[in-house]
């Protein structure tokens, strides 16, 4: 049994990083898209409506123009995100796997923000978040929670347009890479 929750672990986080790889290459300023059409009930949302969706859920965010956001423990995860973590039900170790999560996602955005990283650079953030998303799927006993916890993390993570934008820009400059999957426990906690 442990032998398939690992290749279902495997496959999913590498249906995971397609997705992250192939993103959107959407403005998240860009309301009047072709998906969008202006109309609300086409039922496509745009990623500004998202967002704000995302707030209504969740609370309020830090929404400052700066990329970081505030962190004063300098842990990589952002002071809102560490208390809408902390509030949550999860168990410990599953809270720790969604800060490993958004340190990941925090360090992409980092990294996206940056018009000159490195292929180095790039990569390292990338086997971070590799980990971060192994860490986080086998915390998890259902993969609809995993998925959910994942996607959620993300959204909350990129939570304004300068958030998102750098972090499509982390997965343009990571289109084509070949990404190794991390083995064993991936857990940071």
């Amino acid at each position: 049994m442990k032998i398939c929750k690992n290749k279902l672990i495997k496959v999913t986080l590498i249906c995971i990083l397609g997705w992250l790889a192939t993103g959107c290459n959407e403005d998240i300023n860009n309301n009047d898209s072709p998906s969008n059409n202006g109309a609300s009930g086409s039922g496509v949302m745009s990623v500004a409506m998202a967002l704000e969706q995302v707030d209504q859920e969740i609370g309020e965010l830090d929404h400052s123009t700066s990329v970081a956001g505030t962190d004063t423990d300098g842990d990589g995860v952002r002071d809102d995100v560490e208390d809408y973590i902390a509030s949550l039900s999860d168990s410990r170790a599953q809270q720790n796997a969604l800060r490993q999560t958004s340190a990941a996602i925090s360090a992409a955005i980092a990294v996206g923000n940056n018009n000159n990283a490195s292929d180095a650079q790039l990569r390292a953030v990338t086997q971070q978040l590799s980990r971060a998303i192994k860490c986080l799927w086998s915390r998890y006993d259902s993969n609809a929670a995993a998925k959910e916890h994942s996607d959620l993390i993300r959204k909350i993570t990129a939570n304004t347009p300068e958030r998102f934008n750098a972090y499509m820009q982390y997965n343009a400059a990571i289109d084509g890479f070949a990404i190794k999957l991390p083995r064993g426990d991936t857990c940071d906690d």
